[in-house]
């Protein structure tokens, strides 16, 4: 591939990964903190920032030129909080959970986000370094 064509991409893809998580966490954190219900508007998000998400998360990751020791660990991590966050976004899209589940649900899919972060700034750091 042309490398100009391979960094355009690349940062499209970032720029798609970053933007779709953004929606995604900063939707459930509003919900959490607010103690609303899930808005239809945001509910409608769901599902297109979740698959802009895994896809360009995926592309990401196979583009990688190289993985530093102990990389894949912190990424498994990272999925399977990614995995519950994703969960909890869609069950929650559905609609018909009661308040105070919503709440829950969105109290745990926080908690998780803020170690995916974390996790991924570590990822970023080591990959870097």
């Amino acid at each position: 591939m042309d490398p100009t064509i391979a960094l355009i991409l690349g940062i499209l893809m970032r720029w798609i990964h970053i933007t779709s998580i953004v929606v995604l966490i900063g939707g459930a954190f509003y919900v959490w903190r607010s103690r609303e219900p899930l808005s239809p508007a945001f509910r409608v998000l769901i599902w297109p920032a979740i698959v802009a998400t895994v896809g360009s998360g995926l592309y990401n990751f196979l583009t990688k030129p190289s993985y530093p020791p102990h990389y894949h660990m912190w990424f498994g991590i990272k999925m399977v909080l990614a995995l519950h966050v994703i969960g909890v976004l869609a069950l929650l899209s559905r609609g018909n959970a009661p308040q105070a589940k919503q709440q829950t649900r969105m109290a745990s899919a926080c908690m998780s986000a803020f170690f995916i972060i974390a996790i991924s700034a570590y990822l970023r750091w080591m990959s870097i370094h």
